[in-house]
């Protein structure tokens, strides 16, 4: 789905909940502006790299705001087709002043049909659009570029970005890694039923050096993999690739052999048992993840991490 109407989980004032803390400067000061904000209807426009969490401070700027109660929706302009994002914008312009709209939120403006800016930039400027609206967009870091080769409208720029909010790379600030981790395994280990893991200060120190190429959301992804395994520490041999070489991490160490021979015992056994509990089953997922006495979405995880999916696919095209 690419137009979409969410509602974000609020409290009883309107406030957003459940976002991930950080306590860097950096993202102190953003929070501070984007407080600031929020009261106000001034289009914004929050650039970042992706999985640097565009989606959650739009989110975030509707909950400080008074259109807490309205909807917040949201066009995916690298996925929505021109024509959907041209009708949408039009139903917004008619709309009269007496309609409460909440929040639009165009993620990814870069990605804008040039057909589609120039109609967009038409109706921003016309003065018979009854716009009551709150405009908030998101863009990669190379928007201003674009602007200056001429793949994106420059008026159309300037007119989305009443305000700025630049949100940095997760390696410009490590020292949040270790309180967006802590927060992203509990979310997790709640939603999987899961017990909570230990992280040792060595790991941490690992997980600090590496590079974040997928930004926070990779940092998310890495604590669910933690989750869904089952697994009750972190293990260094489970980070990404080279987090504990090639990144100027001193000191990187390397598993011994007995370890790496008991870990790949440990997922051929592992592997056996799921496969018997879907064969004995007969592919029931919700029965086998019973039998194995694992969540639903715990199993359906390690189905795809052991390539089970596959097998199964091969199983239907021999039967």
């Amino acid at each position: 789905m690419t137009l979409e109407t969410i509602h974000v989980a609020a409290d009883s004032a309107g406030k957003a909940i459940d976002f991930a803390p950080e306590r860097s400067a950096s993202m102190e000061a953003l929070k501070t502006t984007l407080a600031g904000l929020a009261p106000s209807n001034i289009p914004v426009l929050i650039v970042g790299e992706s999985g640097t969490g565009k989606d959650v401070y739009a989110q975030r700027l509707h909950q400080l705001s008074s259109r807490a109660l309205d909807p917040f929706e949201k066009i995916a302009c690298a996925s929505t087709e021109g024509a959907q994002i041209r009708a949408k914008l039009q139903s917004y312009a008619l709309l009269t002043n007496n309609a409460r709209c909440g929040t639009l939120y165009l993620d990814d403006i870069q990605e804008l049909e040039p057909t589609v800016q120039k109609y967009l930039l038409a109706l921003l400027d016309s003065p018979a659009a009854a716009w009551n609206v709150r405009i908030v967009s998101s863009a990669a870091p190379y928007i201003e570029r674009d602007v200056e080769v001429g793949h994106f409208r420059r008026e159309l720029y300037f007119r989305l970005k009443g305000a700025c909010l630049r949100l940095p790379p997760l390696r410009e600030r490590r020292e949040d890694i270790p309180t967006l981790l802590e927060h992203f395994l509990a979310k997790h280990a709640r939603e999987l039923n899961r017990g909570t893991l230990t992280v040792a200060q060595a790991e941490l120190d690992s997980l600090a050096a590496y590079h974040w190429p997928g930004n926070v959301r990779e940092l998310e992804n890495l604590a669910i993999k933690f989750i869904a395994v089952g697994s009750t520490r972190i293990d260094p041999e489970d980070f990404p690739a080279n987090t504990l070489r090639g990144n100027g991490a001193s000191g990187a160490r390397h598993p011994s052999p007995l370890k790496v021979a008991a870990r790949k015992a440990l997922r051929r056994t592992e592997r056996e048992l799921i496969l018997e509990a879907l064969e004995r089953t007969h592919w029931n997922r919700k029965k086998a993840a019973q039998d194995l006495q694992i969540s639903y979405k715990s199993l359906l995880y390690k189905i795809k991490q052991i390539g089970a999916d596959q097998e199964e696919s091969l199983r239907g095209e021999r039967s």
